[in-house]
C-alpha cells in the first residue's frame, strides 16, 4: 500500500511542475495524456471539472480539476499502475514513452492508416 501511495504522490508531484507542453523532454506529458484518457474513459467531465462550464463564461471554463472526485482519484491511481506496469517513471519525459505505450495504456487507438485513392488515367493523345 505504501508503494501505491508514494507513486500516486509522485505522479501528483509530477503533474504539478510539469510544463504543460508536449516536447520531448517535458515530463508529464505521457502522464497527462495517460491520466486524462483514463479519466474520459470513465464517463462525462460533469463532476471531475473543479469549475464547471459556464455559459457567461465561456473562455474560462471549465477549468481545474477536482481532485476530490472518486474518478479522478481512480483515473491517476490507473495511470500510475499503467507506467508501473511497463517499468516506466512517471516524471520521465516524452521521449521515453513512445506513442504506442500511450496508446497501450489508454483508449486511444490511432486511425487507421489509408493507401491513396488511385488516381483515374491521364487521357491519351490518342483520344483527342
Amino acid at each position: 500500500m505504501r508503494d501505491k501511495r508514494s507513486g500516486q504522490q509522485q505522479a501528483c508531484t509530477t503533474l504539478a511542475r510539469w510544463d504543460t507542453r508536449a516536447d520531448t523532454a517535458s515530463r508529464g506529458t505521457a502522464l497527462w495524456i495517460t491520466f486524462f484518457n483514463r479519466l474520459l474513459d470513465n464517463g462525462p467531465p460533469d463532476t471531475w471539472r473543479r469549475v464547471p462550464y459556464d455559459p457567461a463564461q465561456p473562455l474560462t471554463t471549465p477549468r481545474g480539476i477536482n481532485g476530490v472526485d472518486v474518478r479522478v482519484q481512480h483515473a491517476l491511481a490507473d495511470a500510475v499502475q499503467d507506467f508501473a506496469a511497463r517499468d516506466l517513471p512517471v516524471d520521465g519525459p516524452a521521449s521515453r514513452c513512445p506513442a504506442a505505450t500511450w496508446a497501450a495504456s489508454t483508449s486511444w487507438t490511432p486511425a487507421p492508416t489509408r493507401a491513396p485513392a488511385p488516381r483515374p488515367p491521364a487521357p491519351s493523345a490518342a483520344a483527342s
